[in-house]
């Protein structure tokens, strides 16, 4: 794939062949559209002759980078519309490896030229196109498979990222609640020399904790619903069926097909699938749809000459009834003096027109009353001492450092220049030690594993437990009952009911087993996207994709968070480093101390 520069156009020429042959795309309705990245669709012009289609996207409309891909659609916007290609064309990038300093290529090339093709290895029959029903049958189970391959927990995925795990963190005979130690230095009131030194924050079991140990499992008390030879029932009678299992009493026999099961889960079965409809007049207009044979001319062709009964519309008011009696022109006077004035309203011949037609009672100022007024500062007389620029030093009027007289000698800026400085530490040996920071000296002999402490508090020790207790297996049990064998598979089940379980190919693609189906229909194509429940390419049942750890169950044990207490692996060895910087790779089972 092509790299191209953003702002330059682009031509792309994209040849499309079916089966080694040339496409014949005449009379047919297409579409070619182009899309960014985000599935933004871009301004294209393009033209179709014979199988190529040629177009240019140019630079002014290209606003991002990344793949951009072509369309071939043929009837766009239409029920039976279909996506008959595409293909990923070029990559737009800001700056390209052969571009100068300056923003243009080396080259100074304005116009890209891109060269694809692509083959058409379906058939041009659109009947073999696949139903919506029998697409939306294989979304669920792609979906199926997608739940069934998305990891749900830790344990899932590859730790690729180098997440840290419990496995990873070794652990430290102490707990950090116990520190008044902000820095995180190790002390000797911290390094436990026997188990009782520890707070069992942890929730481990002692001696004290338990009378006695049990050898075998009727020494312990049931209360977690284990199976023991005394409760354990031999037949499935002896149950009390409170998780609705199916039992003798409820059903004459288990279910060996699926026609013996009912159909409580709405799975489709042959007899469901109802006559899908190809045309409007197939289905019963329950929902008062309107027709066109009960609708008026008027309805289609949104003429007003189609309507009936049309009222006559008045154009003046002439052919209206002054029943309310508004006033026309003939009664409305047209001057003042139509009008008696008894409202004493002001004529032009009450009102003056010039000042001295006014008594100036209110003492205004006149032209005679106004003094000289001054026009420059030397018509005045400097009686408040104003500083004129005759007694300014010149730095006053020219804000120049050079006019300054009696300049002082200034600081260089060269640290070097300064006096009395002082001693800069450049090591911790440089400093007094008034905080009682502990040194690798200082450490007192870390135990590194647990045959190291005196275990005076009674921990439990796997000398004492029964195997099952460190393998966690089954057959490591005693005792065990036997436990009746009920079928977990739908697969041990005939189907004798014609349930859907295997779809084998749609127009030669296969989607699970083998073999090819003919169907007929329009193609939709979903879309992960769309929201619209109606929508044809709605896909229904999305899993949830976790897009951060806090969507997984951690069950694989990485670390969330530092704990305040740590205790001693009964596992693991640990030891102390002391360094001057953190290792590139770090050991497990190593604490570090940096000097």
């Amino acid at each position: 794939m092509k790299l191209i520069r953003i702002g330059n156009d682009i031509q792309i020429n994209w040849t499309i062949t079916r089966f080694g042959e040339p496409e014949d795309f005449s009379n047919k309705n297409l579409s070619v559209v182009l899309y960014d990245k985000f599935n933004t669709k871009q301004i294209f012009d393009y033209t179709v002759t014979d199988n190529k289609i040629t177009g240019t996207f140019y630079g002014k409309d290209q606003t991002t980078n990344g793949v951009y891909r072509l369309f071939l659609v043929e009837n766009e916007g239409d029920v039976d519309m279909v996506s008959l290609d595409y293909i990923d064309c070029f990559c737009i990038s800001n700056k390209l490896k052969n571009q100068t300093s300056n923003g243009s290529d080396s080259s100074n090339i304005n116009t890209e030229v891109i060269e694809v093709s692509s083959e058409m290895n379906t058939t041009t029959d659109l009947t073999e196109y696949a139903k919506k029903t029998y697409v939306d049958a294989a979304i669920v189970e792609l979906h199926s498979e997608i739940e069934t391959e998305m990891p749900t927990k830790t344990s899932d995925l590859t730790n690729d990222s180098g997440f840290i795990t419990a496995s990873d963190i070794p652990t430290i005979p102490t707990k950090t609640s116990d520190l008044t130690n902000d820095s995180g230095f190790i002390t000797d009131a911290d390094v436990p020399t026997k188990t009782s030194d520890l707070i069992n924050d942890s929730g481990f079991i002692t001696s004290s904790d338990i009378p006695a140990i049990p050898t075998k499992t009727s020494d312990l008390t049931n209360d977690s619903g284990f199976i023991t030879d005394a409760d354990i029932p031999t037949k499935t009678s002896d149950l009390v069926n409170d998780s609705g299992f199916i039992t003798d009493a409820d059903i004459p026999s288990i279910p060996t097909k699926t026609s013996d099961l009912t159909n409580d889960s709405g799975f489709i079965t042959a007899s469901d699938i109802p006559t899908i409809p190809t045309k409007t007049s197939d289905l019963t207009n329950d929902s008062g749809f309107i027709t066109s044979s009960i609708l008026a001319a008027v309805a289609i062709s949104g003429d007003y000459t189609d309507l009936i009964n049309k009222p006559t519309i008045p154009t003046k008011t002439s052919d209206l009834t002054n029943d309310s009696g508004f006033i026309t022109s003939a009664a409305v006077p047209t001057k003042t003096s139509d009008l008696t004035n008894d409202s004493g309203f002001i004529t032009d011949a009450d009102i003056p027109t010039k000042t001295s037609d006014l008594t100036n009672d209110s003492g205004f100022i006149t032209s005679s009353d106004i003094p000289a007024i001054p026009t420059k500062t030397s018509d005045l007389t400097n009686d408040s001492g104003f500083i004129t620029s005759s007694i300014l030093a010149a730095v006053a009027t020219s804000g120049d450092y050079n006019d300054l007289t009696n300049k002082p000698t200034l600081f260089s800026g060269d640290y070097n220049d300064l006096s009395n400085k002082p001693t800069i530490p450049t090591k911790t040996s440089d400093l007094t030690n008034d905080s009682g920071f502990i040194t690798a000296s200082d450490i007192p002999t870390i135990p590194t594993k647990t045959s190291d402490l005196t275990n005076d508090s009674g921990f439990i020790t796997s000398s004492i437990l029964a195997a099952v207790a460190t393998s966690g297996d089954y057959d490591d049990l005693i005792n065990k009952p036997t436990i009746p064998v009920v079928p977990t598979n739908i697969s041990a089940f005939t189907n004798d009911s014609g349930y859907i379980n295997q779809i084998k190919t749609i127009n030669n693609q296969s989607l699970i087993g083998t073999g090819n189906i003919t169907i007929s229909g329009s193609s939709v194509q979903s879309d992960w996207n769309q929201t619209d429940t109606t929508a044809d390419d709605y896909i229904k049942n999305k899993p949830t994709i976790p897009t951060k750890t806090s969507d997984l169950t951690n069950d694989s044990g990485f670390i969330t968070s530092i704990p305040d207490t740590v205790v001693t692996s009964t596992t693991q060895n640990l030891k102390i480093e002391v360094v001057t910087a953190m290792p590139a790779s770090p050991s497990n089972n190593t604490i570090y101390i940096v000097q």
